[in-house]
């Protein structure tokens, strides 16, 4: 009984991981507008 609640709440833990890697190409997307302003404002 107790293994089959363990497993049941690794399944929800790994749920949310997903969720982390989203915002991370967001973050990214930003990045090479940064580098264009620059040589622009040049």
């Amino acid at each position: 009984m107790i293994s089959y609640q363990f497993t049941e709440k690794t399944p929800h833990t790994l749920h949310p991981t997903p969720y982390t890697p989203h915002p991370t190409p967001h973050t990214l997307h930003p990045t090479p507008h940064t580098p264009h302003c620059s040589p622009t404002r040049y």
